[in-house]
């Protein structure tokens, strides 16, 4: 696993937190990451980890091959946590900008989806006509 880091994180929580990702799969992107946080020196534990196992491989039509979370699914956790901080004394322009880009980005992909069921090809690795690598 290789650390990874996309964009500066100026907070004294997020300076705290090391991501790790293992290299790109069959999927073209890595299905294992790895979020470790380091505790204070007062705490049980020197360390924190969780690990984030995605869907590696197709679901197959009928969802028999599920064994991974989506990037959907973790797009609706951060969602459900901006709206209740929006619902509360800590609501603030930027934090609304964060959740409107992220209902974008889920909105984008659930279309995306869409696409691929109309095109009944979803719960498969078969390309769509416009993804990259089709090759009619």
């Amino acid at each position: 696993m290789k650390e990874i880091k996309e964009a500066e994180r100026p907070s004294i929580l997020n300076q705290a937190i090391t991501i790790m990702a293992e290299e790109p799969q069959d999927e073209g992107a890595p299905t294992l990451y790895r979020i470790q946080l380091r505790l204070p020196v007062k705490a049980p534990s020197d360390s924190l980890e969780i690990d984030l196992l995605f869907q590696r491989g197709a679901v197959g039509a009928d969802g028999s091959n599920v064994n991974g979370i989506s990037d959907e699914s973790l797009m609706e956790v951060l969602i459900n946590r901006l709206k209740a901080f929006q619902a509360g004394p800590w609501a603030c322009e930027t934090q609304a900008a964060a959740l409107e880009h992220l209902e974008k980005a889920l909105a984008a992909l659930e279309l995306r989806t869409t696409r691929r069921q109309e095109a009944d090809v979803e719960g498969t690795t078969t390309l769509m006509v416009g993804e990259k690598g089709h090759t009619d």
